[in-house]
Parts: structure tokens; sequence; C-alpha cells
């Protein structure tokens, strides 16, 4: 079980256990007490000048004692229906196995549960990754997200200079043109993770090439010539980032992507899921564009 999972589970029980207490304990207690306000009223009313006392002091902690009991019932329903939409391990489980078999397995962290949970319900049959992808495009092929992509690539000078491009690319997607858009949006969430490793210092450019660094000095191969990093495969392995999603979203590269990736880049792979990729691609430059902007937030 996963930590995410264990904290679900804690969840869960801490809501029941609130939801328990205020359903049984509050109303009864608070009801209990408008019954005795209730019974000492009557008691005031038979004195001739208890007017006054009633309704400068018993009558406003009734209705005190009333507005509680309403707002612990209104509280019970709130937290039953908050408990209602906390995912149950069955559930986590079955979204987290269709994103993997989809190739969307880096996203489990990252996506909104009210999101997968509506590709559960709504996605039946077929293959996972036929099934998902359409859910993906939708949500990305918005003017929202446009505009999201269009203000991260706007904010630090990393981001800036790849913002034509990924742009350029983001409306060859909107029109469909996933071919278009596939091998520049490829390329570019490559570039976002060789400026994060060189943010990081454990890069630095020479050229348009990058040096490994170790400890701040440039490594140097058994031959006295420096060891540069040759492709995703070099770099990857060196990722150092606490953004949410990007471990995973490293392995994927790592263990799925860099191959179909290497064929595109080369010309011998013309027939791909050109869709898929541009996906996949778009939340990879969601993933590093926000570790870049939260790595230069923080300095």
């Amino acid at each position: 079980m996963s930590e995410n999972d264990l904290e679900l589970t804690h969840l869960r029980s801490d809501f029941a256990a609130v939801a328990k207490l205020v359903a049984e304990s509050v109303p009864q207690n608070f009801l209990q007490a408008s019954g005795y306000l209730e019974a000492a009223t009557k008691q005031l009313q038979q004195i001739g000048n208890a007017q006054m006392l009633i309704s400068a002091h018993i009558l406003p902690a009734m209705e005190a004692v009333r507005a509680a009991v309403s707002l612990g019932e209104q509280t019970r329903k709130a937290l039953e229906s908050l408990n209602a939409s906390l995912p149950t391990q069955t559930e986590s489980d079955h979204i987290q196995k269709m994103l993997v078999d989809s190739g969307y397995g880096f996203t489990n962290d990252i996506i909104e549960w009210s999101f997968a949970r509506s590709l559960r319900t709504s996605t039946t049959g077929g293959h996972a990754s036929a099934r998902l992808t359409p859910h993906f495009l939708a949500m990305l092929r918005t003017s929202r997200s446009r505009q999201y992509f269009d203000d991260l690539f706007s904010s630090y000078a990393p981001l800036r200079k790849r913002k034509e491009l990924v742009m350029g690319a983001y409306d060859a997607f909107m029109e469909r043109r996933h071919h278009l858009a596939a091998p520049v949006l490829m390329s570019q969430f490559e570039g976002l993770i060789s400026d994060l490793l060189v943010l990081n210092r454990d890069m630095k450019r020479k050229g348009t090439r990058l040096a490994v660094l170790i400890g701040g000095k440039t490594k140097m191969d058994k031959r006295g010539r420096v060891v540069y990093a040759i492709g995703l495969g070099d770099k990857v392995p060196m990722l150092r980032t606490t953004q949410e999603g990007a471990q995973e979203a490293a392995a994927h590269l790592t263990n799925k992507m860099i191959k179909e990736r290497n064929a595109i880049f080369h010309g011998s792979k013309v027939r791909y899921p050109a869709a898929k990729l541009c996906v996949q691609s778009l939340i990879m430059l969601t993933i590093f564009g926000e570790a870049i902007e939260k790595e230069l937030t923080t300095r």
C-alpha cells in the first residue's frame, strides 16, 4: 500500500469517526439542553415578573441551542458526503492500474481525483489507452489549458526562451495536427530536463552540449576528457527535484518513452501514436516546467 493510500485510509477513518460523534453525541446533548431550557421557561412563565428574564436570557439561549443542533446536523451531512467522495482502496487500485496500462501511470499522483474517477466511470471496454487518451485530449484542448501554458512559459527566463516553440506546437495540437506537434513538444520537455539539471548544478552548458558535474566540478573520463550527457538516458538518472510527479515521469521516460522518442527523432519511425505522445508530452511540460518555476521561486 502506497503512502497516498494510507493517507486516504486514515482520512476515511477520521471523517467517519467525526461524523459519528456529531451524529450521536452533539445533537443528543444539545437537544437535551434544549429540553431543560424549555422546561425552565415554562416554570419562569408562572412567576409574575419573569418575562424580562425570559426575553433577555432564556430565549436567546434556546435560539443558540437550536442553531447548534441545526449546525451539528449540517456538519454531519457534509462529513458523510465528503467521506463518500474519498476513494476506496479498490477504486484507487483500479484507477492506478488503468493509468499504468494505458501509458499514463506517471500521472497518478498529479491528476485530480474527480477527473480520475470520471475516467473510471465513463471508460469501459476496449484498450485502456484508446479509452483514456480522448479524455486527456478533451481536458488539454481548451482555452483554459492554453492560457495555463501561456502563463507558465511567460514566467522565468528558462521557460520564456521556449515559449514560441511550445505555444506553436500547442496550437498545432489544438488543430489536431498531432504529428507536427508531438516531436516539438517532446524536444521541449527534454530541454526543460536539461535546464533543471543546470539549475541544480548537476550539469554545465558548454556550447550546445551538457558537461556532467560532480561536486560542482566537471567530470573527466580516464583519458582526461570532459564527460558529456548524450541524451535522455544520461540525463534522467541524474534528475533531482521534489516536484510532485517528477520521479514518476522520469521513470516513465526511462522505461517507456526514450526508445520511441529516439526512433521518431531519427526518422526510423514514421507511424506512431501522435495524439497520445502529445498528451504525454504536455503533461511532462507541466511537471518539469513547474519544477523549474518552483526551483527559481525558492531561490
